[in-house]
C-alpha cells in the first residue's frame, strides 16, 4: 500500500489551523471566566519580566505567605518552573500562554513590580485594565523614586492602569506624595505606607534569609574571599550613554584597589546590554567581578556585602543607608539628566548623604579617602535624609503588606 505523503506548506497550515483553534479556544474560555468572580484565595506572583527570575518586593511577600495552605500562590513564569524552598500550595503558570491568561482571570489579588502589562500581560495588552478593574491589584514598585517615574516620566507609558489599582506602596509619608504623583490619577488614598518588603532581607538575620538568598551570598563571599567589596552601579539612562571610562583610568582604578586589599563588582542595569558587555570586558574576576542580575538576582544581597556604594543616580543608595553603608555619587551628567534626559523629585544634592562628584579624578580620590579609612561624611545629614525616607527601619514590611492586602479583602468580598 503506498504511503501518502504531504507537503510541508501542507503540514505548516494544519499546525497553525490547530494552533489558531486552541488559541480561540482558550480565548472564549477567558472571556468566560471573567463572568465568574475572581477568587481572592488565589494570588499572583510575577517574574520579573526580562530576567525571568524571582526576587525584590514579590519574592519577599511570597516569603511572608508560601506557608500559608489557605493561599494558593500562582508565579507566573517565562520559560521553566523555579525552585522554592518550604512553600505549600504553589501553582506555576506560563505567563505567555493562553492557559495562563485563564488563570491570571482568576486571581483576586494580583501583585505586580513594574506594570501589570509588563508583568503579565505582553501578548494580551487588552486585558491589563480589565483585569485590574475585577482584582485586587497591588503595586509593589521596585525602589523608592528619587527620578521621576510613571505618570512624571517625560515619556509616561501605560498610565491607564494607575486609577485602577488597588494598593501602592511606600516607604514613608514624603514618599507616599511622590508615588501618589508618579501614580497619578490615582486615589491617594490607595497609596499605603508599608516600607518596600525586599528591605526585610537587609534587616533580618542571615540566617534567617531564605536558602535560595544564602545561596546567593556563598558566590558573593567566595569571589571577594577577606577583600573589601566596592559595588558600581549606575543606574539607567534611557539614552543608554555612559561614562566612558580610558584605559588610564582603569589602570589607576586597579592600581588603588590591589594596593587596598579590595575588589570591584560591576552591577549594570539589566536593559542596557551594550553597556554591561562593555563592563564585562573589564571583568578578570580578580579585581573586577560582574555581579549583574543574572549572577545575584538581589541588590539587597550585594548591600549587605558591600563595605562602600558607588552609584550616581540610582535609588539603590536609598536602601543601602538603612544598614549605614557609606556611598559616592559619581555624576558626572548631573545637569543632563536633571534637565532633559529624565529629572528628579528632589534637589539631589539634598537627599544624597555622600560626596557627590563630577569628574572620575575626584571620585577616585575620594575613594582612596575611603580605603585609607579617612572618608569623613556630615551624620547628621545621612540620618536627616534616613529619616525623610524610611518610616520603619524594622523587617516586618512584608508583614504590613500582607496584613493590608488581607483588610482589602474584607473591604472588596
Amino acid at each position: 500500500m503506498a504511503k501518502i505523503k504531504f507537503s510541508n506548506s501542507f503540514l505548516n497550515a494544519c499546525a497553525e489551523l490547530y494552533r489558531s483553534s486552541v488559541r480561540k479556544f482558550y480565548g472564549f474560555i477567558c472571556l468566560i471566566s471573567f463572568i465568574k468572580k475572581p477568587n481572592k484565595k488565589l494570588w499572583a506572583f510575577p517574574v520579573h519580566y526580562v530576567q525571568g527570575t524571582f526576587s525584590d518586593n514579590v519574592f519577599a511577600v511570597f516569603e511572608k505567605v508560601k506557608s500559608n495552605p489557605e493561599i494558593k500562590k500562582i508565579i507566573f513564569t517565562k520559560k521553566k518552573n523555579i525552585e522554592l524552598t518550604g512553600s505549600v500550595n504553589v501553582e506555576f503558570a506560563n505567563v505567555f500562554s493562553l492557559k495562563g491568561l485563564l488563570r491570571l482571570s482568576q486571581c483576586g489579588v494580583i501583585f505586580i513590580q513594574h506594570t501589570l502589562l509588563l508583568d503579565y500581560a505582553l501578548r494580551w495588552p487588552f486585558f491589563a485594565v480589565a483585569l485590574l478593574k475585577r482584582s485586587i491589584g497591588v503595586n509593589l514598585w521596585h525602589g523608592i523614586a528619587i527620578k521621576q517615574i510613571r505618570a512624571s516620566h517625560p515619556n509616561p507609558k501605560d498610565i491607564e492602569e494607575h486609577e485602577h489599582f488597588k494598593m501602592v506602596i511606600s516607604s514613608s509619608k514624603i514618599d507616599k506624595l511622590v508615588m501618589i504623583a508618579a501614580f497619578n490619577p490615582i486615589n491617594p488614598h490607595r497609596v499605603s505606607i508599608t516600607g518596600l518588603p525586599r528591605n526585610d532581607f537587609l534587616l533580618m538575620n542571615e540566617n534567617e534569609l531564605p536558602t535560595e538568598y544564602l545561596s546567593q551570598l556563598k558566590v558573593i563571599e567566595k569571589n571577594i574571599g577577606n577583600k573589601r567589596l566596592i559595588i558600581y552601579a549606575p543606574t539607567f539612562r534611557d539614552s543608554k550613554t555612559y561614562y566612558p571610562f580610558s584605559n588610564n583610568e582603569i589602570y589607576r582604578l586597579k592600581n588603588l584597589l590591589k594596593e587596598h586589599n579590595a575588589v570591584l563588582g560591576f552591577r549594570v542595569h539589566y536593559f542596557d546590554f551594550s553597556t554591561r558587555n562593555q563592563f564585562l570586558a573589564l571583568v578578570d574576576n580578580e579585581l573586577f567581578f560582574d555581579f549583574g542580575q543574572k549572577v545575584i538576582n538581589d541588590m539587597n544581597l550585594l548591600i549587605r556585602k558591600s563595605d562602600l556604594i558607588i552609584t550616581d543616580y540610582s535609588s539603590l543608595y536609598v536602601d543601602a543607608m538603612l544598614l549605614n553603608k557609606p556611598m559616592i555619587s559619581f555624576a558626572y551628567d548631573l545637569e543632563n539628566y536633571r534637565d532633559v534626559e529624565r529629572g528628579f523629585y528632589y534637589k539631589f544634592e539634598n537627599v544624597f548623604p555622600g560626596n557627590i562628584h563630577s569628574n572620575f579624578n575626584s571620585t577616585l580620590d575620594t575613594l582612596e579617602l575611603f580605603l585609607q579609612n579617612k572618608y569623613l561624611f556630615n551624620s547628621d545629614k545621612y540620618n536627616s535624609i534616613k529619616q525623610l525616607f524610611f518610616d520603619f527601619t524594622d523587617n516586618r514590611n512584608s508583614e504590613r503588606v500582607v496584613a493590608e492586602v488581607n483588610r482589602l479583602i474584607q473591604k472588596y468580598d
